[in-house]
């Protein structure tokens, strides 16, 4: 939900959390990617959403490495030929 306040009037109208990055970092790795790949609208390289996501150190690259397998057995996600990531509709 998002609101706008004035001195006449309130108005609260619904949103997405992808709308807003800050708000982002609160969700999961799968969400996250799914929110990262809705934004850019074309596959991701796996080091484009690891850069998207702050998710550099080694660690969270497993993490982020997980997370993409996981959702390619769920066939919510694809990889292309030259290694782009894409989501499924």
């Amino acid at each position: 939900m998002l609101a706008t306040f004035s001195h006449e009037e309130t108005i609260i109208r619904p949103d997405d959390i992808i709308n807003h990055p800050t708000l982002c970092k609160s969700l999961k790795v799968p969400e996250r990617i799914i929110a990262a790949l809705t934004e850019n609208g074309v596959g991701m390289s796996r080091e484009e959403l690891a850069a998207e996501l702050e998710m550099e150190s080694s660690t969270a690259r497993a993490t982020l490495k997980k997370a993409i397998q996981r959702g390619m057995t769920k066939k919510a996600l694809f990889e292309t030929s030259d290694g782009k990531i894409g989501l499924i509709n």
